[in-house]
């Protein structure tokens, strides 16, 4: 059990956050633990600016977990809920005006997730699993309605295995990443329907070698991502007026580049390679 006193004198404000965690150890390799946590955070500068009365925004988290732990092998599976309350809303329409903002914003998360790792199963080989479910709606910011938020994805998958080569000490791994549409508003559509980008995926690869350059620790190393050159699209931008047609139009918001490459050496100054 635990809990944290703050004062912040901008907002004028003293709370107190209690923080409870439980373990329950249910056999030799498994265990369930429960949390609950009470969290405050200021607002941020940017809309502080225009109102320096706003008060902070709080959140309640009820969390859930199960470990399996043997043979080198993990498996975790946790579930949350998360209340979140006097969130910051403002008019975007008088942005500059401080009785725009105000305190009045809620929202939920729940969701599950899950991880798995082995490292027993291949001789020199590492793998892991990873995936996330999430459901969120918050009625925040410029929210007119209770909204996801657009860089929430409801689905995420990571899959990546490494293997250990003695013989050239290297190592060589490969990992994909997958998260479901990300939600937008698309104004020529619907202001209250939410429209979802297509999936994103990445498949990348890196190698990893380890020698010595006079006598010091040396790594040497490689990468590269989205292997395949998927389209990846966060989003859209639209204009804040339409055409003469009556069209709002958008733009995609994209990577810098559709891949991105790395290669480099790390060398170690500080003693001599273990062998």
């Amino acid at each position: 059990m635990g809990a944290r006193v703050e004062t912040l004198s901008l907002s004028h404000e003293s709370y107190l956050s209690p923080r409870v965690a439980l373990a329950c150890k249910i056999s030799r390799n498994s265990q369930v633990s429960l949390g609950y946590g009470q969290f405050y955070q200021q607002v941020q500068d940017d809309f502080l600016i225009y109102n320096s009365e706003l008060k902070s925004e709080n959140a309640q988290h009820f969390i859930a977990n199960f470990q399996f732990v043997k043979n080198s092998r993990i498996l975790r599976v946790e579930a949350y809920y998360k209340i979140y309350d006097k969130l910051l809303k403002y008019d975007s329409l008088h942005a500059l005006e401080p009785g725009a903002y105000n305190n009045m914003g809620e929202g939920y998360a729940q969701g599950i997730d899950l991880f798995f790792r082995d490292s027993k199963t291949i001789r020199n080989g590492d793998f892991w699993l990873s995936y996330s479910l999430m459901n969120s709606e918050r009625e925040y910011r410029d929210y007119k309605i209770p909204l996801t938020p657009g860089y929430l994805s409801r689905h995420t998958l990571s899959i990546a295995y490494k293997h250990y080569i003695e013989r050239t000490d290297s190592y060589v791994s490969m990992g994909y990443n997958f998260s479901s549409g990300r939600p937008y508003m698309d104004p020529n559509i619907s202001e209250v329907i939410q429209q979802q980008t297509e999936g994103f995926h990445d498949l990348g690869f890196s190698v990893f070698h380890f020698t010595e350059i006079f006598g010091k620790f040396t790594m040497l190393f490689a990468q590269v991502s989205n292997v395949f050159g998927s389209q990846q699209i966060y989003g859209y931008r639209f204009a804040t007026r339409p055409d003469p047609s009556g069209l709002y139009r958008s733009e995609p918001i994209l990577p810098v580049s559709k891949r991105f490459f790395l290669v480099g050496i790390h060398i170690s100054f500080t003693g001599q390679t273990e062998i």
